[in-house]
């Protein structure tokens, strides 16, 4: 039976991924917490985007 989970290269990457999404919800949850309690606006985090097309005139 093949290896399954964070053993195989995909597995790797999924995890890596997964990591990396719930560290932006968690910093995206503390930024709310700090609006709803302070009245000055919170810091701002860049999000990624994705790819955008390049302009074309």
């Amino acid at each position: 039976m093949a290896r399954r989970g964070y053993t195989t290269t995909i597995g790797k990457f999924a995890k890596a991924h997964h990591s990396r999404r719930v560290s932006e919800m968690r910093m995206l949850g503390e930024q709310l917490e700090r609006e709803r309690h302070d009245d000055r606006p919170a810091v701002t985090f860049p999000m990624h985007t994705g790819a955008q097309a390049p302009d074309r005139h």
